[in-house]
């Protein structure tokens, strides 16, 4: 028994010994070596989320402590008694390498490798896991659910519907792939209270293929939705990548300043279900408002259906520096905006473009336009031959405006109607250019624009053309080879009655600059070809006549001509007035050559 009992005590004191000897080892790769010092930085800071811990932990291993330096900078290092052999300054670096902000604690981890707080091993059911982790965390009162690297397969729903004043975060490492196995919807989140907390999901890829693949390789899909998020505030997805989900990718039903920032939307959705869909909760009957997507890619190459659809009440809604890019085979429109009850959203630096349906599409939004400011809107136009030709914009019963808009090549730049009742669609139209329409730039039947400020080049047939409901309004347009086919078509055709203001218009290289079925209220500044709609000069009744005809140079036939004589030769009229010409004449002939002054105006 003794001797056993010494053997006992000899072994432990071996193991400490060698334990001793680990830790100086430690110490000293710590000291030593920046690069293994980061390594088991990063790594704890991974598993804990905790920097104060992280830093204090370091720290004491080297024999230091934290303390506070005068003047109130935090992060002050103090030697331990027994730590007189510690290089301190390399103790201050990593204080000052991690004394950051610190995050919120990290609850949990989900893991394939047997590493995690909650394990799942690869190819197995991983919802209910990743379900135990979101539940534990929101217990706790909130924090992250930390999912490493890996492909986790998901039969069923995940959900966040827990009520509660709580911060809750799902963080994924790159790589992180959830994969729909047997279920349709991969992650509902609902029920949120409106108190200001905020909730994420970042770096997280929804796969229905994988997001290295290409338009040219076939992506696997799945017949489900990506994430779901109904009647919250405050959730913002980041990072997060939808791929080949052919219910969708993304659904906002009445929610409040929900930001998504930096996702993608590829190969999602089919036909008329959109790869994203903004509308409203049918439990909760109240508007979706101020939800923003900020530098995100939608885009389709095989699954076609619309990019995104919203569908009123909806209002305030952002999309700043996005993409949306179709196909030609894609007849759906990338972007549908639908109803007519708050329906107002803001696209601005966006590019939408290239597509087999229109670009943009709404039908009866009126309450309120939508609004399109310095985007870039262009398919295949007229040196396009082989490619489909479509409307960029397509409105039935809708209120858009454009503002610092490109619109290059389709069908029409803009083709607005009326509904089957003759109610109006409204166009405003600022600071834009058009260019490579096969058809017409700007085409409005039953319904009124507003212009100011609009470049026309290089289309097929025509500029403007015009059939107003009521009041239409132009100034500032400048057209220039608005009939590139050769077929003689006007640059400016007005159908009917209700153009209060054609002013200050330039038309250049254009066999027929207008076309009035009815003539504008106000005609002011119009250059077309060197004719305008104004115009004076001099003509000359020779001694001995008693008329003179004058080439006015006007784009129609004047409506006012004053004449004022220079010398005296009775009573002075006009007559014979025509498109081109009119004529002066007076009741006693000169006995030499008098000038009379005159002035023309359509």
């Amino acid at each position: 028994m003794i001797i056993k009992w010494l053997t006992g005590l000899i072994k432990g004191e071996k193991r400490r010994e060698r334990a001793k000897v680990e830790i100086e080892e430690l110490k000293k790769a710590l000291l030593e070596d920046p690069k293994f010092r980061d390594e088991i930085l990063r790594e704890l800071e991974y598993r804990t989320g905790r920097r104060d811990l992280l830093k204090a932990g370091v720290l004491g291993l080297l024999g230091l402590t934290v303390g506070s330096m005068v003047g109130g900078e935090a992060g002050a290092v103090t030697r331990s008694v027994n730590s007189s052999s510690v290089n301190s300054s390399v103790a201050r670096e990593i204080v000052s390498d991690y004394a950051v902000k610190i995050p919120k604690p990290c609850t949990c981890i989900v893991a394939q490798d047997g590493t995690g707080d909650y394990d799942v091993s690869p190819g197995e059911d991983a919802s209910e896991v990743i379900q135990k982790a979101i539940d534990y965390a929101h217990k706790k009162g909130g924090g992250e659910v930390r999912i490493k690297e890996g492909l986790y397969l998901i039969n069923s729903t995940i959900k966040f519907d827990k009520k509660g004043n709580a911060n809750m975060n799902i963080v994924m490492s790159e790589g992180t792939i959830l994969e729909p196995n047997e279920c349709n919807k991969i992650l509902d989140i609902r029920a949120y209270p409106f108190s200001g907390f905020e909730n994420y999901v970042s770096n997280i890829i929804i796969n229905g293929g994988w997001l290295g693949q290409t338009r040219n390789k076939d992506i696997k899909t799945y017949n489900a939705l990506g994430i779901l998020i109904g009647f919250c505030k405050d959730i913002s997805l980041l990072n997060v990548n939808f791929v080949g989900l052919r219910r969708g990718a993304l659904k906002l039903l009445t929610n409040w300043d929900t930001h998504i920032i930096n996702c993608r939307f590829f190969e999602c959705g089919v036909g008329c279900t959109p790869q994203v869909y903004i509308g409203q909760d049918p439990e909760r009957r109240d508007n979706t408002n101020s939800c923003k997507f900020i530098g995100c890619r939608f885009e389709s190459h095989r699954n076609f259906a619309t990019h995104l659809e919203i569908a009123a009440p909806s209002r305030q809604n952002f999309f700043d520096t996005c993409k949306f890019h179709g196909d030609k085979n894609n007849i759906h429109p990338l972007i549908y905006i639908h109803g007519d009850n708050w329906n107002r959203n803001f696209f601005v630096n966006c590019s939408i473009e290239w597509n087999g349906g229109p670009l943009i599409k709404c039908t009866d939004s009126t309450s309120n336009p939508n609004i399109f400011e310095a985007c870039l809107i262009q398919s295949w136009g007229y040196y396009s031959n082989d490619k489909p030709y479509v409307d960029l914009i397509s409105l039935k019963r809708s209120e858009i405006k454009l503002v610092g808009c490109y619109l290059l090549g389709g069908l029409n730049g803009i083709n607005a109607v009326a509904d089957s009742n003759l109610k109006p669609s409204q166009v405003w139209i600022d600071a834009c250019i058009f260019k490579y329409q096969t058809d017409a730039a700007i085409r409005a039947v039953d319904s009124d624009v507003y212009i100011n400020g609009v470049t026309i080049r290089d289309v097929g047939k025509y500029g403007i053309v015009l059939k107003p409901h009521y009041h239409s309004m132009i100034n500032g347009l400048y057209i220039i080879h608005s009939d590139l086919d050769g077929s003689s078509t006007p640059a400016i055709w007005i159908q009917g009655k209700g153009v209060k203001y054609l002013a200050n218009v330039d038309i250049e290289l254009v066999e027929v600059p207008f076309q009035f079925d009815a003539k504008p209220d106000i005609l002011k500044n119009i250059n077309a070809k060197g004719r305008l709609s104004e115009r004076a000069g001099v003509a000359v009744i020779k001694s001995g006549t008693k008329s003179a005809i004058v080439k006015h140079g006007l784009i129609l036939k004047p409506r006012k001509i004053l004449v004022t004589a220079g010398g005296d030769i009775g009573s002075i009229w006009v007559s014979d007035a025509t498109s081109t010409q009119f004529t002066i004449n007076c009741s006693t002939a000169p006995d030499k050559d008098i000038e009379v002054y005159w002035y023309a105006e359509i």
